[in-house]
């Protein structure tokens, strides 16, 4: 599903950085971190076992996606405003 994204991916982006402050894109590492903590969920991992999640950029991607978003009338990626992605 490259470019593909959903409300639901949308909302755990939108929840991901309000929890950490971390900004993700809608493409790589916004569905990274959803699938991650599908697999939580699921029993994928040990209690207390470590994880390790390189952030890989492509913040660029949150400009984009919610320039298409706005004329479709889909939730934006929220971030801060005035904070510099890049």
């Amino acid at each position: 599903g490259y470019a593909k994204t959903s409300p639901q991916l949308i909302a755990t982006i939108n929840a991901f950085y309000q929890e950490t402050k971390i900004p993700i894109d809608p493409i790589y590492n916004g569905k990274l971190i959803n699938k991650l903590k599908e697999q939580i969920r699921n029993g994928a991992y040990d209690s207390g076992e470590k994880l390790l999640w390189i952030h890989t950029g492509g913040l660029q991607g949150i400009d984009a996606y919610n320039y298409m978003a706005i004329k479709k009338e889909k939730r934006l990626i929220e971030i801060k405003k005035g904070k510099r992605l890049s």
